[in-house]
């Protein structure tokens, strides 16, 4: 009686579909690499065992732990390098469905979302930042489905000192190519609403492969459209439901 494994990656775009309630689901990174090249330097960062922890509450809500993971980063400036490392910061997600959860062709959900400082010195900012996802998805026609989502974030600037509000948009559209393999692109926008700062844009794209209806492999790029973003991002991963 178990719906259809609904996963949050590989694309970025959040799934408005909840675990089932009694069930938990397991969403990971392997292993994903960065580089991001601006004026004379390179960084390059790599992060492994990236897990996303997601227990089923109800028929309609689950809870989701982002937990800390490994995450070193390599700058390189002229002859000089820099290399930090250490973990990521614990981040806490509640999923509310609002339609579409068990039937229909349309679904909309809700997340809130707590960052705990839990993060190495280097890698984090020891500040406790929240924000809001709302996505929907929606059936397509020829056996293609589409996901989007609109974010609001409570963030803190490199100093540590200064709150600012971001709002981050997505749109992907995919397809399964057969019984196992499927396909996505996807758009993503990022705004910082304060100051003049322009919008951020990246494109990706990936595959996931179905093992069975509770085991999903998976594997993609991201690729920077605009000046601050990474120039390129590969990862894969894994799902499975238990």
């Amino acid at each position: 009686m178990l719906r259809d494994m609904s996963t949050d990656r590989p694309d970025q775009t959040e799934s408005p579909i909840t675990v089932d309630a009694g069930h938990f689901q397991i969403e990971a990174d392997f292993v994903s690499f960065s580089q991001f090249k601006h004026d004379n330097a390179t960084e390059n960062g790599l992060t492994v065992a990236s897990v996303n922890f997601k227990v089923g509450l109800t028929n309609f809500s689950d809870i989701q732990f982002v937990l800390p993971a490994y995450t070193r980063i390599k700058t390189e400036v002229d002859d000089r390098d820099e290399t930090v490392d250490g973990i990521s910061d614990l981040v806490t997600r509640f999923k509310f469905n609002i339609i579409g959860n068990d039937a229909g062709n349309l679904a909309l959900g809700i997340m809130p979302v707590i960052k705990w400082p839990t993060a190495s010195s280097e890698l984090g900012n020891d500040e406790i930042e929240w924000g809001v996802i709302v996505p929907v998805g929606a059936d397509l026609p020829n056996g293609f489905g589409m996901g989007a989502m609109i974010e609001y974030d409570r963030l803190v600037d490199g100093s540590g000192t200064d709150w600012y509000n971001s709002i981050l948009l997505s749109g992907a559209v995919g397809r399964n190519l057969n019984d196992a393999v499927g396909a996505f692109v996807e758009l993503i926008g990022e705004k910082t609403l304060e100051d003049d700062h322009d919008w951020q844009g990246a494109f990706s794209a990936g595959f996931t492969y179905g093992i069975n209806a509770n085991l999903q492999l998976d594997g993609g790029v991201v690729a920077g459209l605009t000046d601050e973003t990474d120039d390129i991002r590969l990862f894969c991963g894994i799902s499975f439901r238990k």
